[in-house]
């Protein structure tokens, strides 16, 4: 079955090349970045800890690492010390491979098993502790690049648009780490590729398809709440491919019909009692507030782009490390404009064109995930500002909290990045650049792109 299955993945070349590719750059950055040194990667580790109930995970790998922790994540002027590295690629480690057995699990591990497959086994074979670390990266890097290949496998069109954010420097960075990103950015990948192959290209809609579907978005949801709405392209399905098949009966386009709106009060009614029920959670207490409190939403919303459009733009294409190693805003407005004009002036080869409904699913699907980031972090900033930490226990008034805040803050331009693709793929080829031409400039782009990231990695990192 595992050869099957890795015959599969290995068939087509193009996706092959992908895998080697996107290998090579995510073991590089995974190398070129230190330990430590990706935002949040320590709280990660410490909710691994939790998810596999061992409360001596964390520090058994801090104290056995044998690198000094503080010495570059807090100071953007210092490089990594060549000394301590080269001693902890061979430093056997302090603790037992008892001690770092799980304890049991949570459904919280779902998020990091991939990592936690890898770490576990490197602690099996009691390798040093930086190799531990590593295994868990390669592990997540091994599963974001499956994915992504498979997504750029059913993808019927902009292929080379699509690779070129899924190679996207702070996807990668996040794909080789103890981030959950890793499996949740992919799968934002693959349910865009899926729903265009199921509108374009496949003739029926079936059960294994809405099965697919659903597993991702309930994975993706479950991982990441804001990106619940990627579900919204499923209106550019055609009622007319659904032929699901339950037991002896179908479900069609006449069913669907028939149905549709029963259903559909059936599911409001439901979120209603659900949203009542829930009413104190911190989410539906955003929501509600953005709402009705919606002209101080629409001055927040203007604040934040006027504040923090520069950075969101540089966050998205490369600020790595503890934000502290950005690439040149230039360079960010330079990256967009070379991707817009592939994506305009491009050809891939399908003769493909979307709908006036298709373009209008994809812009509310853009701009409702755009909010949902935004919103997500409204808590963030409140407790932040107000409390002095998002830990905090205090209480609000959230229409009362709106008005004490200037902007929404703590916002990176890798949240959006995922679906940002959606932008570039809803534009028709004017076809001025031949399919050899396309794939000259997208592989020339990518080229100069990491050589410019691996010289601001290198030059942070191992320079300083």
């Amino acid at each position: 079955m595992g050869l099957i299955m890795l015959k599969r993945l290995l068939k087509d070349k193009e996706i092959v090349k992908f895998y080697i590719v996107a290998m090579i750059i995510g073991i590089l950055m995974s190398w070129i970045i230190s330990v430590w040194m990706i935002p949040d990667e320590d709280n990660h580790l410490e909710l691994i800890e939790k998810a596999i109930q061992n409360p001596l995970f964390m520090d058994n790998i801090e104290k056995s690492l044998g690198m000094d922790r503080a010495r570059v994540e807090w100071d953007e002027s210092q490089a990594i010390d060549g000394k301590q590295f080269l001693s902890a690629l061979v430093k056997k480690p302090d603790y037992s491979v008892k001690e770092m057995l799980p304890g049991g699990f949570s459904l919280s591990v779902l998020k990091y098993l991939p990592c936690v497959l890898g770490m576990e086994l490197g602690i099996l074979l009691h390798l040093p502790t930086l190799w531990v670390l590593q295994l868990g990266e390669l592990f997540s890097l091994i599963v974001y690049v499956v994915i992504c290949g498979q997504a750029l496998k059913v993808c019927p069109f902009k292929k080379g648009m699509m690779a070129i954010f899924m190679l996207a420097p702070m996807m990668m960075q996040g794909a080789g780490s103890f981030s959950h990103d890793a499996i949740v950015v992919p799968l934002i990948f693959w349910i865009i590729s899926y729903v265009f192959y199921l509108r374009y290209e496949k003739e029926t809609i079936e059960l294994r398809d809405v099965v697919k579907l659903m597993a991702a978005w309930i994975v993706v949801t479950y991982v990441k709440v804001p990106y619940t709405f990627i579900i919204l392209l499923g209106l550019m399905l055609p009622l007319k491919k659904f032929h699901v098949r339950l037991g002896k009966g179908e479900i069609n386009e006449a069913v669907i019909r028939k149905f549709r709106w029963p259903v559909l009060v059936a599911i409001l009614i439901v979120a209603g009692v659900g949203i009542y029920m829930f009413r104190d959670n911190v989410w539906i207490q955003v929501i509600y507030g953005v709402i009705v409190e919606f002209p101080r939403t629409l001055y927040l919303l203007a604040k934040t782009a006027q504040n923090f459009g520069g950075h969101l733009i540089v966050s998205s294409v490369g600020n790595f490390g503890w934000l502290n190693a950005p690439v040149s805003p230039v360079f960010g407005v330079v990256f967009y404009v070379v991707l817009l004009g592939i994506a305009v002036l491009g050809t891939d080869g399908s003769k493909k064109q979307m709908t006036k409904w298709d373009r209008t699913v994809i812009w509310g699907t853009f701009i409702t995930l755009t909010l949902m980031i935004l919103f997500s972090m409204v808590n963030h900033t409140i407790t932040t500002i107000l409390f002095g930490s998002e830990s905090s226990a205090f209480e609000y008034n959230i229409r009362e909290a709106l008005y004490q805040i200037p902007f929404i803050g703590g916002l990176q331009g890798r949240y959006f990045m995922p679906f940002v693709s959606l932008f570039f793929m809803q534009f028709g080829c004017m076809e001025k650049m031949s399919r050899k031409t396309t794939k000259i400039v997208i592989t020339v782009f990518g080229v100069i792109t990491y050589l410019y990231v691996g010289y601001v990695l290198i030059n942070r990192f191992w320079i300083a």
